[in-house]
């Protein structure tokens, strides 16, 4: 069972996005942090973009080869990577409402 206390803090934390929004400067401290949520709704859409982006560099790099894309020969994950909007580091930059997801993977493909 919740307490009062649970009840009022929880409220007061959902009603500090829309007072920063309308301009409302907080006091008594470092302000609102914002962390991200729902991070695995996003991660497969973002290491689907990276695919496709890594298969259109590749097509490209072996047109201005003078090849053709051959198989693909393996692919590797790498880091999902997590900044503010400014590009700072996520643990830096806590106050940021923006975040900024970059993939890191590696694919190789054979050329024909």
């Amino acid at each position: 069972m919740k307490s009062k206390r649970t009840d009022l803090v929880t409220k007061t934390a959902l009603a500090v996005d829309p007072l920063v929004q309308q301009g409302v400067a907080l006091m008594g401290g470092n302000g609102p942090f914002y962390q991200l949520r729902g991070f695995n709704e996003v991660k497969a859409p973002l290491l689907a973009a990276a695919t496709r982006n890594a298969r259109q560099q590749a097509e490209q790099f072996a047109k201005e080869a003078g090849a053709d894309l051959g198989r693909l020969r393996s692919a590797n994950q790498g880091v999902i990577s997590i900044s503010g909007a400014d590009g700072s580091q996520f643990g830096d930059d806590l106050g940021s409402r923006m975040k900024r997801l970059r993939v890191v993977s590696t694919f190789q493909y054979e050329l024909d």
